[in-house]
């Protein structure tokens, strides 16, 4: 059998698939597994699958403990060379001869040499005799004679009497042959002759093994130390590789937030500029719209004090035509009743007269009266006429006055170059809100001065608005349809 140290690193290469330097126990039994199962399969023999399940089931503990003696879990290249090179490392068949080995057979230590041992599976599989298959199937931790009998027949192999070395040697066919009774005392004496060799044997040994033990316990421990610092460095190179991964990831990962926050920052600032000058576009506006605005109501002051100049100008107007009414009032109230106590007084002398007549003369007395009273017709006839006339004069002042502010107020309303819509749409709403409230309060105090005049005349010159009422009525005809709607308030006009 070929076990040199080439085809033995071909094995272990072949088990070493990681290029670790060493092997675990789990790769070697797993290994011894896979092989039985592959040759099971490859038979169709059931006996042959019994046979492969038996010698499957046996127990790998002592193999195991000859490839890791020292419990670690690591078979490095040396334990395993050594291990399967112990007794099957030789050149030729002549070498093995005086290699003993010490075996427990029935009760009693025999020393038999290699060519008493053969592999179990070779001795039921003649096929399985190849430089993987012996030394790798389960089950065979140490190596027991698979033929015995050997030991107790005359066909033993011829090199057993050719050993020099062998306790056995030039006896053993007579052992077999005699009756075992007859030799039994000559069987003693082998025994304490191969007993006497063991102990020397195991003196020796142990002479060996106190001065190399302690080397090959240093080598272990150093192939041990060395593949456990191999698999510590290929964790550390694992633990390296995955923390540079993980570092990789997490640096694409903030690398890709950034880019999306620097985005989305752009996009805001955009936004916020787009906005910040519409802002300012729309402030611009605003700030021209005012200005009209501005303008505009300068211009509607100017024009409501020209408006409430004008309507001081009527009030006065107003009030001296009602002073001048008043005066000329009281003087025909005077004059007329003067007119009156002097048509008492002619009344009163006509009586007399008319009595004095009836006693005397009435020719001269008749012709006094009748001309005194001819003078006071006349002279009341030219007092209404005068009434009538000032009174004519106060309402055509008055009507003036009232047209004359009508127009002025018609002006102010329409008189302009744009219209009341146009100057709505040009103003908000606060200031259309304002300018209402200050037309309201302008047409309040407006309409509060007209009726508080008006109240005046009713209340002070009531016979004023009589006979103009009563001129207008006898004068003027029925309305067919009623007057449109005025603008100002009803107590504004009087019918004419």
């Amino acid at each position: 059998m070929n076990l040199d140290s080439n085809t033995l690193r071909q094995v272990f290469d072949a088990l070493d698939n990681n290029k670790r330097g060493y092997i675990t126990v789990e790769q070697f039994t797993s290994a011894l597994e896979k092989f039985y199962t592959s040759v099971a399969h490859e038979s169709n023999d059931d006996e042959h699958h019994a046979k492969l399940a038996r010698m499957q089931s046996m127990d790998v503990n002592n193999i195991v403990n000859a490839l890791d003696p020292e419990k670690d879990g690591i078979i490095s290249f040396e334990d395993f060379e050594s291990a399967f090179q112990n007794f099957f490392n030789c050149e030729n068949r002549e070498e093995l001869k005086g290699k003993t080995m010490t075996v427990n057979l029935h009760g009693r230590r025999v020393s038999i040499t290699p060519d008493d041992f053969v592999m179990h599976q070779a001795e039921y599989d003649p096929d399985l005799k190849t430089e993987d298959s012996g030394f790798l199937e389960p089950g065979v931790g140490e190596f027991t004679p698979t033929r015995p009998s050997t030991l107790l027949t005359r066909t033993s192999v011829p090199s057993y009497h050719e050993n020099a070395g062998s306790p056995f040697s030039g006896s053993r066919s007579d052992l077999m042959m005699d009756d075992p009774d007859s030799n039994l005392e000559q069987l003693k004496n082998q025994m304490r002759q191969m007993e006497a060799k063991m102990d020397s044997m195991t003196s020796q040994a142990a002479a060996a093994s106190n001065a190399d033990g302690l080397v090959g316990r240093l080598r272990e421990e150093n192939a041990r130390l060395s593949a456990s610092v191999v698999v510590l460095e290929e964790r550390i190179k694992e633990i390296e590789a995955r923390h540079q991964r993980d570092l990789e990831s997490e640096r694409s990962h903030l690398d890709s937030l950034m880019v999306r926050s620097k985005r989305t920052y752009e996009a805001e600032i955009e936004n916020l500029r787009a906005r910040c000058q519409k802002l300012e576009v729309d402030l611009s506006d605003a700030i021209i719209h005012l200005g009209k605005t501005r303008v505009e109501l300068d211009s509607a002051r100017v024009e409501g004090k020209r408006t409430a100049e004008a309507l001081l100008d009527a009030q006065d107007r107003i009030n001296s035509l009602t002073e001048q009414l008043n005066s000329r009032s009281n003087a025909e109230s005077w004059e007329l009743q003067k007119a009156i106590a002097d048509r008492d007084n002619a009344l009163n002398a006509l009586k007399e007269v008319n009595s004095v007549v009836g006693n005397g003369p009435r020719v001269s007395i008749g012709m006094d009266t009748v001309i005194r009273l001819e003078e006071m017709q006349q002279i009341i006839h030219s007092l209404k006429e005068d009434n009538k006339r000032l009174t004519k004069k106060v309402q055509d002042a008055q009507e003036e006055s009232w047209f004359k502010n009508l127009r002025n107020g018609q002006k102010l309303l329409f008189d302009k170059d744009s219209t009341l819509d146009a100057e709505m749409d040009n103003l908000t709403k606060e200031e259309v809100v304002d300018l209402l409230t200050q037309e309201k309060h302008a047409n309040n105090e407006l309409r509060n001065y007209l009726s508080t005049l008006l109240e005046k005349i009713v209340l002070k010159h009531p016979d004023l608005l009589e006979s103009k009422i009563g001129r207008s009525c006898a004068s003027s005809p029925p309305l067919s349809h009623p007057p449109p709607p005025s603008p100002f308030p009803s107590c504004f006009y009087l019918h004419n």
